[in-house]
């Protein structure tokens, strides 16, 4: 038993809802008095507003009325956002929720006082938690209600008519001289005994008391004594140690000059002169069993009464206290901090501030502003503020969050003893001069800068060497629920896009042609505030272009043009340069600054280089036939001249290389071209006219919008896995809705498919065409009624199982020939797509093929296109453009206006009666084969993001997404006090295989990205007296089903994670060989150059690396989003690191992805072990072991593209509090 014991008993859980979905709040509406009758109206000046939905409309509402306003669509239960009058920004942040939004949309403030809800149960007015109480009788005590899960907790005999005071429902009496008080918390609730008296200690329902539990809820231990309650794949509800603590007065200590007041236990808090004992808590029967301490139980009459408390929690509450000693503190209404004057402890706290609302924001400055309620001493005496790492759990975090780096330290005195004179609380601000000391708006500038979502202050009585954290006169104590980040901060102007010079749009590279020696730069001025009454100011610089055409800070700026003032979202136009001679090459490009008073600059424009030619031909017109509807879809476009000269018409996209044609006519030259639209979104045709003598025209354009792309024609996956589960759903059309159901079904003229297990996916099965010396083995046909005439696309990932001879792995039946081919061919070693020009044997093959040879024994992604529009054969390998092929002219005389082959789309082999009709079998694997009825696109291959460049604002994945295998999150993970335990030491896969992980004794969750995160730390986490309380521990996760991941294939894993120090090398997941060897992959930190790397091996013996990559942190004790990419067709490895973002030009040590190049000597081969989180594995036994808390792990086979892990990393990363809704 614990020598410092206090006397009561707690119980505390904390009830944790998902941040991925919204919770709906204990929040309703009270009936109160009539209304009155209206009063007479007065006419006077309206009332100044109070709030607007975006910065812009707040800012013009608040410079319009001298007035602050809060931006409402920035609210959440932490976070609030205010315009100043002057038109500056104000961030308010509070690590407890401070609100909730009503099921009716709208905000209330936390209220935690009872009330009867209309179903005759009590809840709090408005709170994170949705929370009942029993009106009395046989209904639970309490339930606790969340994303449609329930947990209750019943009383074992019927409960009598409570008495409500505040926060407070008292059932009294539920034994003799025991009362049963439950309290709406901030984030939950907590359920009390209160034992008054001896006699009732004495009770043999006191020594051993029952609850019912009840609700979708499976429970499991936790540390010290706590519990987790697991529903719906998710953590429902956790549990602290159950604890008791008496009555002990105050002693004579307390009533000193320099301490405060005397203040009793009470069922909210014991005093801090309280005995506490823990509580023994388990879970038996389908009840939850508390046995109090027995020493306790038996106190005098003085300790009495005694109680006995669980509290729950929504886990919201972002801030949390650490000992010295590791021990629990049951009162956490007070953030404690400094040595404990009455006991041997010594307290830091810490608290997390969101900051998602500061990404790329200019920060003028910022600070913490704390409310202090006591100090030990009546003089003024120092805190110190630092950045440290991500809190580990809540509301005990460990002794080991790192204090980074000082930040600020404030003298402060709030004394409550009676020597003391100027009592009160104290508001205290770190630093207190923000004008003075700039570390903390620096801090929250590089946080701004990085794009962090979160940032967590340490308090602490000790300054930069440490000194004083022991010194009794720094004790202090402050109100959680009253600490914020106030930041003052502005939106940096976007850089400027759309340029234009004198009309004409500024081409990516290159230069473009005008017709007027006086130009004058267009370009629109993004603003992200959005705040269109806001005026920027555009300054430009410009120069003549060197004849090396490099453009350099040294090249001589000409005469800048005046700057314009421009609203925030608008366009505008430079005065005009003069100056400029013909046939010379410019370059100008623009900025745009806020105005005062932070007056801040933006990001320069690209430059766009021009050149002056006034007697070249004029713009031509420029008459839409039709227009692009989808990517892959063509524009036709007249274009006309009315200069007689000109002898043709070169014409593009805006960063496509021009194409040109042939101007026909006499005195007005005019052509007609089609273009296929590359992407979605927004695109420009734009054209000019050529002369007799070669000179260019002035350009001439036209913007289009092209709508998203559509799915497959017809799909057919070919790989068993789950949800796949048989070879019927893997023929079966996955798009039915597209062209009609059309599966594949076997070719009665050829044997059957076979199916390889793990050929593909670990735990899947791939169709398998085993074709030999060209004798059949399995195709597979579908009536997929593709018209061949038009333009159309084909994609499939394919297996190569030989080089020896023609492979055709999808085609289409004429009447004699194959219409197409998606193939290996032999001749050329590569892979092909190849087009039939007519249905007659003999009848000319050509294509569109690698330059690279195929890969045996590798999945490729092979897409074959037919461009109409263009009369053009494409080859993507893997999404790139391997060849743009022009069919030659005899090919195309014959092709005139294509064929439509109206026989079956048949997988496995090609058609060609010149020879045996059945041909070139296919040897190898075929999976997820795809028909669209039109061209592909590169965006329709990797993807597009919604922020690209004229982008619809959609995300589009792309049709070579990688297939998930693998997805721990571990919110529903259960702690490990030793293996064996039912219902522990697992961490469940949300994808759809359900590979669980296994977990070794001593893990346990503790505060993720978002919820719950996997807390490894080489101790176990039972508490005194359990004998395993602070064993050492070998602590790591790994599949139970070996392995998770084919490693000789493309794979992609990713992962958050937060180190607990920055020490040596610590493995954050990689996969074990079967045996002894070392780890096929690992991803892990090294502490030399604080970087985290990506390597692998050549095989399982290999004693050194065969390539890594690697991508430096500044701070590996905060959170980190790590994905890891392996491509083996180039023998290349990427590491992501937070998203991965643009490439920094000017600092490339802070680029956060990093390849390491094709490495002929990098050998992929598979790893047969689990996949492990926490470690790698090596001959001499496991090694590297990760030190912090990991969350979201999550694998796919495939390889994720660098906009998909971008998508990734922003739909993860931790946001603003999500808003409470109905």
């Amino acid at each position: 038993m614990n020598a410092a014991r206090n006397g009561s008993i707690l119980y505390r859980f904390a009830a944790l809802a998902a941040s991925s979905v919204i919770l709906v709040p204990a929040v309703f509406a009270v009936a109160g008095p009539a209304a009155a009758a209206p009063a007479t109206p007065v006419f006077d000046k309206p009332a100044k507003p109070k709030e607007r939905a975006t910065e812009a409309q707040a800012v013009a509402a608040a410079v319009a009325t001298d007035s602050r306003v809060e931006v409402t669509g920035a609210r959440s239960e932490t976070t609030q956002v205010f315009a100043e009058p002057d038109g500056h920004l104000t961030l308010e942040a509070t690590a407890v929720p401070q609100r909730v939004r009503r099921e009716s949309g709208e905000w209330a403030p936390i209220d935690l006082n009872l009330r009867e809800a209309p179903d005759g149960t009590l809840r709090p007015g408005a709170s994170v938690a949705d929370v009942r109480f029993s009106p009395g009788g046989t209904k639970p005590l309490v339930t606790l209600v969340s994303e449609g899960k329930k947990l209750s907790i019943g009383w074992p005999r019927p409960l009598p008519e409570p008495t409500v005071a505040g926060t407070a429902a008292t059932y009294a009496e539920v034994f003799p001289d025991v009362d049963l008080v439950v309290h709406a918390t901030e984030t939950g609730f907590t359920h009390v005994l209160v034992v008054k008296t001896p006699e009732a200690a004495a009770d043999p329902a006191i020594q051993q008391i029952r609850y019912d539990l009840g609700g979708d809820a499976t429970f499991v231990a936790t540390r010290g004594g706590g519990l987790q309650a697991v529903a719906g794949g998710r953590t429902l509800a956790s549990a602290t140690e159950a604890v008791m603590w008496d009555s002990a007065r105050p002693t004579a200590a307390r009533r000193a000059l320099s301490a405060e007041p005397a203040a009793g236990s009470t069922t909210g808090a014991p005093a801090d002169t309280a005995t506490i004992a823990p509580v023994a808590a388990t879970v038996e029967g389908g009840d939850l069993v508390l046995r109090p301490d027995a020493e306790l139980l038996a106190a005098p009459a003085s300790a009495f009464p005694l109680y006995i408390d669980p509290p729950w929690s929504t886990g919201k509450k972002r801030w949390a206290y650490a000992t010295n000693n590791n021990g629990n503190n049951t009162d956490v209404s007070k953030a404690r901090v400094g040595k404990d004057p009455e006991g041997s402890r010594t307290y830091r706290s810490f608290f997390e501030f969101s900051t998602s609302f500061l990404k790329s924001k200019h920060i003028e400055s910022a600070y913490v502003q704390m409310e202090l309620d006591h100090s030990a001493s009546c003089l003024e005496t120092w805190t110190h503020m630092y950045s440290t790492g991500s809190i580990a759990s809540t509301p005990r975090t460990k002794w080991s969050p790192k204090l980074s780096t000082w930040l600020a330290a404030t003298a402060s005195r709030a004394p409550e003893g009676d020597g003391c004179d100027g009592k009160g609380d104290q508001t205290v601000n770190f630093p207190a001069d923000v004008t003075k000391a700039p570390q903390v708006t620096n801090k929250i500038q590089a946080i701004a800068k990085a794009g962090s979502t979160t940032v967590t202050m340490g308090f602490c009585a000790c300054n930069a060497d440490g000194d004083y954290e022991s010194s009794a006169d720094r004790w202090k104590k402050f109100f959680p629920n009253k600490a914020k980040l106030i930041v003052d901060y502005d939106s940096k102007p976007g850089k400027p896009f759309n340029l234009k010079i004198s009309g004409v749009t500024c081409p990516s590279s290159g230069s473009v042609s005008i017709g007027t020696a006086e130009p004058t730069l267009t370009a629109t001025y993004p603003d992200a505030d959005e705040d269109k009454n806001q005026s920027l100011t555009a300054s430009y610089e410009w120069v003549e272009v060197p004849s090396d055409g490099h453009v350099l800070s040294t090249t001589p700026r000409r005469t800048t043009p005046a700057p314009k003032s421009v609203p925030a979202g608008d366009a505008v136009s430079s005065n005009k340069l003069t100056g400029v001679l013909k046939d010379h090459r410019y370059a100008i490009r623009t900025f745009a600054t806020d105005p005062k008073p932070y007056q801040v600059a933006g990001d320069w424009s690209a430059w766009c280089i021009f050149r002056v030619d006034t007697t070249v031909p004029k713009p031509p017109e420029l008459t839409v036939k039709t227009s692009p509807t989808l990517p892959g879809t063509a524009a036709t476009v007249q274009l006309s001249s009315p200069n007689k000269d000109v002898t043709k018409f070169a014409y593009g996209w805006d960063d496509t290389p021009l194409r040109t044609v042939a101007a026909t006519g006499t005195t007005t030259k005019t052509a007609t071209v089609s273009l296929t639209a590359p992407r979605y979104g927004g695109l420009t045709f734009f054209a000019y006219a050529i002369d007799i003598t070669q000179n260019n025209g002035n350009n001439a354009q036209v913007e289009f919008t092209v709508g998203r792309p559509t799915e497959a024609f017809a799909r057919w996956k070919l790989e068993t896995y789950p949800l796949v589960e048989t070879p019927a759903k893997a023929m079966a059309d996955a798009n039915p809705a597209a062209a009609g159901d059309t599966p594949l079904v076997p070719d009665s003229t050829a044997p059957d498919v076979t199916w390889a297990a793990d050929a593909h996916l670990i735990g899947g099965s791939a169709a398998s065409f085993n074709a030999t010396a060209n004798s059949p083995f399995g195709a597979l046909k579908s009536t997929a009624a593709l018209d061949t005439s038009k333009s159309f696309s084909v994609a499939a990932w394919l297996r190569l199982g030989d080089v020896d001879d023609y492979r055709t792995a999808v085609s289409k039946d004429g009447a004699a020939m194959s219409v197409f081919r998606l193939q290996y061919r032999v001749d050329r070693n590569a892979w092909c797509f190849s087009v039939r020009a007519k249905d007659e044997p003999g009848s000319e093959l050509t294509g569109a093929c690698s330059v690279a040879p195929a890969v045996r024994g590798k999945w490729t992604h092979v897409a074959g296109v037919y461009d109409d529009a263009e009369l053009k054969l494409r080859l993507y390998v893997d999404g790139v453009l391997v060849s743009d092929f022009t069919p030659p002219a005899t090919w195309l005389a014959t092709w005139a206006g294509g064929w439509n082959a109206k026989g079956a789309v048949v997988v496995g082999r090609a058609l060609d009666t010149k020879y045996t009709g059945p041909v070139d079998w296919f040897h190898g694997e075929i999976a997820d084969v795809q028909l669209f009825d039109r061209a592909l696109v590169p965006a329709d291959l990797l993807g597009q993001r919604a922020d690209d460049l004229n982008s619809n604002l959609v995300d589009e994945p792309g049709i070579m997404r990688p297939i998930q295998v693998g997805q721990w999150d571990f919110d529903a993970a259960g702690w490990c006090y030793q293996a064996g335990v039912p219902d522990t030491c697992t961490a469940p896969d949300a994808s759809a295989f359900d590979r669980p992980l296994t977990l070794t004794p001593g893990i346990e969750t503790g505060e993720g990205v978002r919820d719950a995160g996997l807390v490894l730390d080489a101790t176990h986490w039972a508490s005194d007296p359990d004998p395993l309380a602070g064993t050492p521990t070998q602590e790591y996760g790994f599949s139970r089903d070996l392995p998770v991941l084919r490693t000789d294939q493309a794979f992609t894993v990713a992962a958050w994670v937060r180190l607990d120090d920055s020490l040596g090398t610590e493995t954050v997941v990689s996969q074990d060989t079967a045996g002894a060897g070392f780890s096929g992959f690992d991803v892990r930190y090294e502490s030399t150059g604080s970087k985290y790397v990506f390597a692998m091996r050549n095989t399982a013996t290999a004693t050194t690396q065969a390539s890594s990559v690697s991508v430096a942190v500044e701070d590996p004790t905060v959170w980190h989003h790590l994905v890891a990419v392996f491509d083996p067709g180039l023998r290349e490895l990427h590491l992501y690191v937070d998203g991965g973002g643009q490439p920094d030009l000017d600092d490339p040590a802070a680029n956060r992805h990093a390849v390491a190049a094709a490495n002929t000597g990098l050998v992929p081969w598979q790893a047969t072990g689990s996949l492990v989180v926490g470690r790698s594995d090596q001959p001499a036994g496991f090694t590297h072991w990760l030190s912090g808390s990991v969350d979201t792990v999550t694998a796919w086979q495939g390889e994720l593209t660098a906009a998909a892990i971008q998508t990734l990393y922003d739909s993860e990363a931790p946001q603003a509090d999500p808003a409470s809704a109905g």
